[in-house]
């Protein structure tokens, strides 16, 4: 059941052509890099509370790293990444509440920036 993950992508800014010139040439520092970060879950577990290395299997884990902690979703809820593979991840739930991952989840850095 995967998907098709896609790769990074960057936005170009380009300067305003002149009346001398022929082409649009990138503007100084253009680049701006997105990466994808985060796992999609691809089959429902709940994670319980005070519990270590349950595993999750997830679509792609992106760029989450070990021992990294990831929010759950929109909500309040993070875990703690004690392990990464191909298609998935081992988390780790420190706090007094069960944490149910639905199919879909989004799994975010807690640092993820573009």
């Amino acid at each position: 059941m995967a998907r098709p993950i896609a790769p990074r992508f960057e936005i170009m800014v380009y300067k305003s052509k002149g009346a001398g010139d022929t082409t649009q040439v990138p503007a100084t520092d253009a680049v701006i890099n997105f990466y994808r970060a985060g796992a999609t879950v691809s089959a429902p577990v709940t994670v319980p509370a005070l519990t270590l290395d349950v595993p999750v299997s997830v679509f792609d884990p992106g760029l989450i790293a070990l021992l990294e902690t990831v929010r759950v979703g929109v909500g309040p809820a993070t875990l703690r990444v004690t392990g990464v593979a191909q298609d998935q991840l081992l988390l780790s739930n420190d706090s007094g509440t069960a944490v149910p991952l639905d199919i879909g989840t989004r799994l975010m850095p807690m640092a993820n920036r573009p």
